[in-house]
């Protein structure tokens, strides 16, 4: 009975939505949902934003439940003059392979960003602290970690939340070569050597993203990503 009803709440989906702002100024909304084996973000423009950078991107990530291993990947990108649908599966020799034609031998179970977060909200602090975990990103391999950091209040619009608070390190082997030139700007931004990445999550269930920074060291004011109202629990 105990493992029935645990196979029906760990297996039924988890959605919840955020708005993205710099200085104040709110610049688009990303949609997020999580299943047991697959991760979805919807993120589309928004306000005085989207009439000179228009985005409407789709990224949807497939895992195995037991590790948070990747399965596949797609994405659907419309971002300003830029669009791409990408796509990439495992195979039974565990190659990654991206439109059908350019192999990636993954290590043992290997991550991306999504499935980082994803990681981020199921598992208690402690089993993901300092812990270095295989990592991929568009063809490059490397690997990624969370530093936790502490344990503190977030207001998140009607109460003060206790959250944990980490840090996301991401380092990637030097690549032979990439294999797109182009790419989004999430994707292109999100593992430089210059970005500082942080993550509050509350401890209390469901654990949710309450709050995110994404800070460019070399321009002062970060990109805040905080759940929306009507999505908090």
């Amino acid at each position: 009975l105990i493992f029935i009803i645990s196979l029906i709440f760990f297996s039924q989906s988890f959605s919840q939505s955020y708005e993205l702002s710099i200085l104040g100024i709110k610049v688009a909304e990303a949609d997020q949902n999580i299943t047991n084996t697959q991760v979805k973000y919807l993120v589309k423009s928004d306000g005085l934003f989207s009439l000179f950078y228009p985005i409407k991107n789709k990224y949807v990530t497939s895992y195995d439940s037991t590790d948070y291993s990747l399965t596949s990947f797609n994405k659907t990108i419309s971002e300003n003059n830029y669009s791409s649908d990408l796509e990439a599966k495992i195979d039974s020799a565990n190659s990654f392979i991206y439109d059908g034609k350019h192999i990636i031998n993954l290590p043992d179970k290997t991550k991306n960003i999504f499935l980082l977060l994803v990681m981020a909200q199921k598992e208690p602090y402690q089993n993901i602290d300092t812990k270095w975990f295989n990592y991929e990103h568009e063809g490059n391999i490397g690997r990624a970690r969370f530093v936790w950091a502490d344990s503190s209040n977030v207001w998140n619009g009607k109460d003060s939340v206790l959250c944990d608070h980490y840090r996301l390190d991401i380092k990637l082997n030097k690549p032979s070569k990439d294999l797109y030139k182009e790419t989004d700007y999430f994707m292109k931004n999100i593992f430089t050597d210059n970005i500082t990445r942080e993550l509050w999550v509350s401890k209390s269930r469901p654990r949710q993203i309450i709050l995110a920074s994404f800070k460019n060291n070399l321009f002062p004011f970060p990109l805040l990503v905080k759940l929306k109202e009507s999505s908090k629990k």
